[in-house]
């Protein structure tokens, strides 16, 4: 019995030492957020790319090492850019703190432009016409030749201002990538089939496709565009211009803040170059 006793108080005892040193039964934490200093152990380096060290956070004491809470994530502090991965910039926190974080680099390329905006520039009387605005017919993306590269696709039309209405604003039915009976020319008739009108100061959003599949506008490429107006007989004081969007992400997005470029515009027909 007394062998049987010692034996019992040596294991208490070893139970009670492995408690002390934090064993297998830690005390419970009051983080509600797990691990949040060092999500990842085995990478903790806070200026590796690949470190997963972007836990959650409140305060910046909650983060890293070279590292600060933005928008409840632990991100890289910088000075310049050279201080951030190859993929990230530097730029000032968003929360207005001292100091600059590192993030994703989302330049927008200037290779070639995904999206354009047509838009109607029309003032005056005509505005107080019905089926106001420039009446756009056909708008493709030509080789400097003019065959046909793609055709413009609108996922996104304002209709402008028609005080005395427009039942020409099927831009959608118009403009869906395809090419209408009468190709790239003035149709027989001003018909709501194949005439889209904007009305005063209205736009389009859009891109060109080839068989469906996106076709971006380049150097040495021309934006062919066509509104009844003089080349059809329609009312010549109908003007648009065309412009060049430079953020393709946030465009999609619905943030036209980049459609900046201007590309051209006019009345009847319009081609413009992309130098």
């Amino acid at each position: 019995m007394l062998k049987y006793l010692a034996l019992v108080s040596i294991f208490l005892i070893s139970c009670g030492e492995d408690i002390k040193k934090g064993g297998s039964n830690p005390p419970p934490t009051n983080n509600p957020f797990g691990n949040l200093n060092n999500p990842d152990p085995n990478n903790p380096d806070p200026n590796n790319p690949d470190s997963n060290n972007s836990g959650l956070c409140l305060v910046d004491p909650d983060c890293d090492a070279g590292q600060v809470c933005e928008s409840e994530q632990c991100v890289i502090s910088c000075t310049t850019s050279v201080d951030c991965p190859a993929s990230q910039i530097c730029v000032p926190r968003d929360s207005q703190a001292p100091g600059s974080v590192c993030v994703e680099n989302n330049v927008p390329s200037t290779e070639g432009y995904d999206y354009i905006v047509i838009r109607d520039t029309t003032t005056g009387e005509s505005c107080e016409f019905s089926d106001p605005g420039s009446d756009m017919i056909a708008i493709s993306l030509n080789d400097l030749e003019g065959s046909v590269i793609a055709l413009f696709e609108a996922f996104d039309f304002q209709e402008g201002n028609a005080p005395n209405g427009n039942d020409y604003s099927d831009a959608f039915q118009i403009f869906d990538g395809s090419i209408s009976e009468f190709g790239l020319s003035c149709p027989d008739s001003f018909e709501s089939t194949y005439v889209a009108s904007m009305g005063c100061g209205g736009f389009m959003v859009g891109q060109f496709v080839s068989d469906g599949v996106p076709v971006a506008v380049e150097s040495g490429t021309e934006v062919y565009a066509l509104e009844y107006g003089a080349n059809c007989g329609g009312t010549p004081a109908d003007t648009f211009e065309i412009l060049l969007c430079t953020d393709s992400t946030a465009v999609s997005g619905g943030d036209y803040t980049s459609c900046d470029v201007r590309l051209g515009g006019g009345s009847g027909l319009v081609v413009e170059i992309v130098e």
